[in-house]
């Protein structure tokens, strides 16, 4: 039984990359590097948001610690 459900989740995720493989071959190609360029932003976006929200706890807690 569990072998079934695994066959069906994988064939699941099979349909939705072979959708996605069609849709982003209907792109143009300046389509297609704008869409990585926004991913790639979105990215170095993220990473910048937790480094900042890393840096404000240490500030937090360093600032605790020091009785400020």
């Amino acid at each position: 039984m569990n072998e079934l459900k695994d066959n069906n989740s994988n064939d699941y995720r099979k349909n939705i990359l072979e959708t996605i493989k069609e849709m982003f071959s209907t792109f143009s190609p300046f389509i297609k590097v704008l869409l990585v360029l926004l991913i790639l932003f979105l990215c170095f976006a993220l990473l910048g948001f937790v480094i900042q929200l890393g840096v404000l706890i240490y500030a937090f807690f360093f600032a605790i610690s020091t009785g400020f």
